[in-house]
């Protein structure tokens, strides 16, 4: 669905179009991370510009997809839930604090 942001004077800002299934921030919330509707592919945004900065391929399974993510403390790491019949857990590291 949609993904928006409020500013602070409450009003909404769209940050990522309807291709985001799930998402989550960083640790600093300068970035944010979504899985795309193809179930395939995680996108990180700069928060600030409301641009995708990159795309990361989850190389999946024909009949698997990736159905939610999460992001490591640290924020070097994001773990991205994936599955069809059976479930993986992948862990996509080298992103930036």
């Amino acid at each position: 669905g949609q993904v928006s942001l409020m500013d602070d004077s409450g009003r909404l800002v769209p940050l990522a179009s309807d291709t985001a299934l799930a998402g989550a921030f960083s640790r600093d919330g300068k970035r944010y991370y979504t899985m795309n509707k193809d179930q395939r592919s995680l996108v990180e945004w700069d928060v600030s510009a409301r641009k995708p900065v990159s795309t990361f391929d989850l190389q999946l399974n024909e009949n698997d997809g990736a159905f939610d993510i999460s992001t490591h403390p640290g924020g070097r790491r994001i773990l991205v839930m994936t599955g069809g019949l059976r479930y993986d857990l992948w862990i996509a590291e080298g992103w930036r604090p």
